[in-house]
């Protein structure tokens, strides 16, 4: 599933790329001003963005998106920087145009449903770390909590494991999944950056039965997931950290836009009881 496209997220998501972005309160202003479906479409180019590919469509397009929110460009204008680079169904490769407003105060644009995607490609999107032992592995994906009082929704990550079976395959269907609170997030990343020496979470999930555990160790950490009975424990080595600590940043970030990355890991630091 791709990440929704929040003022936050695009203004972090831009930053990070070093392309000129507007306020988070413009890119609020005008998302309150156009339909779903192209903030779908908003979405899917912010996540080739993200993930650093080099998609110069892409870039173009949030660039464009920003020169809107600033008031640089006018409406109408939109309609024509952008309208090549949204594609429409039956077509994948051919561009489409978008469909200007008939009234002044109508939504920016209306743009055709793309086509659906399916699971591969789905799963290609998700913004993910994968690592792999001889007797399981782990999956650790950026996630979204569930909406708070106010209808916001806070990044975090769900840490899932597999077993290895007998065919060397691992058993994604029977995995056991948890995923992290926000006052869990910065202490997750503080156990794996090995400032302190071990951390757990326990009675996670609908049953209260998952725990997490990170545990330095030798040339990393040990991170275990279980479920009850069962426990699937994976040993990750200092450089296959760097991309879980990379994840998790991202997650705190978008939820703290107006913080550094040096900030983040001080306060993370402070969270797990060090000094910064």
């Amino acid at each position: 599933m791709t990440t929704p496209a929040t003022p936050e997220r695009i203004c972090n998501v831009l930053r990070e790329r070093g392309i000129p972005a507007a306020t988070v309160q413009q890119y609020r202003s005008l998302l309150l001003r156009v339909d779903e479906e192209l903030k779908l479409t908003v979405s899917r180019h912010l996540a080739k963005v993200a993930s650093a590919v080099d998609d110069s469509q892409s870039i173009k397009w949030v660039s464009a998106l920003s020169k809107i929110a600033k008031g640089e460009v006018v409406d109408t204008a939109l309609f024509q920087e952008l309208a090549p680079l949204v594609t429409v169904p039956g077509s994948p490769e051919s561009p489409g145009r978008l469909d200007p407003p008939v009234e002044s105060n109508a939504p920016i644009m209306k743009t055709k449903a793309a086509p659906k995607k399916d699971a591969e490609q789905r799963a290609k999107e998700r913004q993910t770390i994968h690592v792999y032992g001889a007797k399981a592995a782990l999956c650790l994906e950026l996630d979204r909590l569930r909406p708070d009082d106010a209808g916001r929704e806070k990044a975090t990550l769900t840490i899932e494991a597999a077993l290895r079976r007998e065919d060397k395959a691992y058993g994604w269907k029977d995995k056991v999944a948890v995923q992290l609170g926000l006052a869990e997030l910065p202490a997750f990343l503080g156990a794996v950056m090995g400032w302190v020496p071990e951390w757990s979470v326990k009675a996670h999930g609908s049953e209260h039965d998952k725990v997490l555990f990170v545990k330095s160790q030798p040339g990393g950490v040990q991170i275990l997931v279980a479920q009850r009975a069962l426990g699937l424990s994976v040993p990750v080595t200092y450089a296959d950290t760097y991309a879980i600590c990379s994840l998790a940043l991202k997650a705190l970030l978008e939820n703290d836009p107006h913080l550094s990355s040096d900030t983040a890991l001080q306060l993370c630091r402070r969270a797990c009881g060090g000094t910064v």
